[in-house]
């Protein structure tokens, strides 16, 4: 004789199962995260268990940079840019979806514009202290 059907679960079952999945999975992230900290207490570098299989890297934090001074294009002053360095104008910017000053673009500017033109291009472009994004130290893998 064959055995019966299990009845399909209440939803009171089901909320009960996924708020006890739910717990566990509060205190797996908690536990990983202590033992992300321990790893990044090491210093930097790659970690693995005794097989080598489980291989981790810490990845070091980054500083951010306030104050650095760097170039920007915005689109309400691409045309003056245009008038600005004419002719120059594809050896001092790269094209994305607007125009980004490329490396060296103050040093460009000086050699291929007139001093006048050149010093109007780069305050049209200088941004100053636009800071760069840190990122906090971390584990991969």
């Amino acid at each position: 004789m064959s055995k019966p059907a299990a009845p399909p679960p209440t939803t009171t079952h089901l909320c009960a199962q996924r708020a006890t999945l739910l717990a566990s999975i509060d205190e797996l992230k908690a536990s990983l995260g202590r033992i992300d900290e321990q790893l990044i207490a090491l210093g930097a570098g790659r970690y693995a268990d005794d097989s080598g299989q489980h291989v981790f890297t810490v990845v070091a934090a980054s500083l951010g940079s306030p104050g650095k001074v760097t170039f920007a294009l915005t689109a309400e002053h691409e045309t003056l840019a245009r008038e600005l360095a004419g002719d120059a104008f594809p050896d001092l910017f790269a094209r994305l979806v607007t125009y980004e000053p490329k490396d060296g673009f103050a040093d460009r500017c000086d050699v291929v514009l007139t001093p006048a033109k050149a010093r109007k291009l780069i305050d049209l472009c200088t941004v100053i202290g636009k800071p760069t994004s840190a990122k906090a130290a971390h584990v991969r893998g």
